[in-house]
């Protein structure tokens, strides 16, 4: 059965009351490699990813990308960070299984030319070996919900 947690702030806050020691871990780790994208550290953030991991964009982004690889990954960082000057996420919710957290966000985006963007984001992460395999965003949370089959 999934677990919620209710934070606010840049990190994911204090999930220990669930009492599964790997759920936890899980959501550690994706605590750490999020601070670490939103400080900029791209090699620190890959310390947290498999090296076969993929990423997909929001399907509602104009564009979207999956991208397969570390290298790939990495890359595809590197191209969001091109458009955007300045990302902060407000953690609203997260919800942890054995191998997948799925963390519901606010996003505020400024691009390059000075637009600012408010947006709601959910990214659903699957684990293994404590190491982020996958993990795909979605500008609608009700999205990232049903890819865990729950509803809000």
């Amino acid at each position: 059965m999934p677990t919620a947690h209710h934070v606010t702030g840049a990190t994911l806050g204090d999930t220990r009351d669930n009492g599964r020691a790997m759920s936890q871990d899980n959501v550690e780790t994706v605590q750490r490699a999020a601070a670490a994208f939103s400080e900029g550290d791209i090699e620190a953030v890959s310390q947290f990813l498999d090296p076969d991991v993929v990423f997909s964009e929001p399907p509602e982004q104009p564009g979207a990308t999956t991208f397969y690889g570390l290298r790939d990954v990495l890359a595809g960082f590197g191209r969001w960070t091109e458009t955007w000057a300045s990302q902060r996420s407000e953690v609203e919710r997260v919800i942890d299984t054995d191998d997948t957290v799925v963390v519901l966000t606010r996003e505020t985006l400024v691009g390059r030319d000075g637009i600012q963007v408010e947006q709601p984001c959910g990214t659903v992460f699957v684990l293994r070996n404590g190491k982020i395999v996958s993990f795909a965003s979605y500008w609608d949370q009700s999205k990232a919900l049903e890819a865990l089959g729950l509803r809000e």
